[in-house]
């Protein structure tokens, strides 16, 4: 669907009282719902949470400074990453979520938002309990 009928869908669930919500895969690329800043922006303020895909931030290129960018405007707190990793030729999802991890990192994220956007958004989505903490914890 295009970015007007997503967000369109998107009000007409926040309306109806949904409050798990995901935007899959709109930094992809343009055959998929390629949102823009302000477009994601608006889905973030709906409620709704925006996948980045683990390749989009290790791949190097104007699509990684495109999706830094998308994830600074956004916020940890309504971002998840996936793996979406699996074929041939790709790493392993354990893998590649470490490599976003360590790449994410080295962008200056804190380990508090890499849990909100590993951890605790992801259980959210799915209905899980937040993971206990350690003593003392971030």
């Amino acid at each position: 669907m295009t970015p007007p009928e997503a967000l369109q869908v998107l009000r007409a669930a926040k309306a109806a009282g949904v409050t798990r919500m995901i935007v899959t895969h709109p930094l992809l690329a343009e055959q998929f719902t390629f949102m823009n800043n302000e477009e994601l922006r608006a889905a973030a303020d709906l409620g709704a949470f925006i996948e980045i895909t683990a390749g989009s931030i290790t791949r190097q290129g104007p699509g990684r400074t495109r999706v830094l960018e998308a994830m600074r405007l956004i916020g940890p707190a309504r971002l998840f990453v996936a793996s979406d990793s699996g074929l041939v030729g790709t790493p392993n999802h354990p893998d590649a979520l470490a490599l976003a991890a360590r790449a994410l990192r080295s962008e200056g994220y804190s380990e508090k938002d890499l849990d909100l956007m590993f951890k605790d958004n992801p259980a959210f989505l799915v209905r899980l309990p937040p993971l206990p903490r350690p003593a003392g914890g971030r």
